[in-house]
């Protein structure tokens, strides 16, 4: 219930509601991917006790309910293993790429020639030092099996600011593939 709302007031609160509006989305693949795994979260809210929420703790259950939505099966969103990238000037005058993800117990491979990474292409441990223009792919990878059935996880495209970037290296750009969906 919101603590805004008095004791008199929560009486008249009987569920939670969450919409979907469809008219931006042209199939039913559309309208599952924006539903899922929103709906599995809202669900969550609402049976869960007020106070403070813990999202790793909630990514812990979702990851329990994805098998189950593949099996369906269900077109759902899956940013959980989403991997995104920043990118910063080090003391060398060098760019550095720092990948991050939202879930903490999947991993991070990444390949600097272009090619699909796999289980064995090298783990992200700490940020990536760039000397020259560089395309980077990365995948994540959860219990042993990658994410998004085996397919890489693409990443946004990253050109640094060229007016907070050094001389020299005012040329590079991290060419990063971006998701088509």
């Amino acid at each position: 219930m919101p603590a805004e709302l008095s004791a008199a007031e929560q009486k008249y609160i009987m569920g939670v509601q969450g919409n979907v509006w469809t008219e931006y989305m042209p199939t039913p693949e559309s309208v599952e991917y924006m539903t899922f795994p929103r709906a599995i979260a809202l669900a969550e809210i609402s049976w869960m006790q007020q106070g403070p929420h813990n999202f790793e703790d909630f990514a812990q259950r979702l990851k329990n309910h994805l098998p189950k939505l593949d099996g369906i099966p269900v077109n759902y969103a899956k940013r959980l293993f989403d991997i995104s990238a920043s990118t910063q000037a080090n003391d060398q005058g060098q760019i550095q790429v720092r990948l991050s993800k939202l879930d903490s117990d999947s991993r991070i491979f990444y390949t600097t020639n272009g090619k699909e990474p796999n289980d064995k292409s090298t783990e992200y441990i700490g940020p990536i030092t760039l000397t020259k223009t560089t395309t980077i792919r990365a995948m994540t990878q959860t219990g042993g099996v990658p994410t998004e059935d085996g397919l890489p996880k693409p990443l946004p495209f990253i050109k640094p600011r060229t007016s907070h970037t050094p001389t020299r290296l005012r040329q590079v750009r991290t060419a990063i593939q971006r998701p088509l969906n």
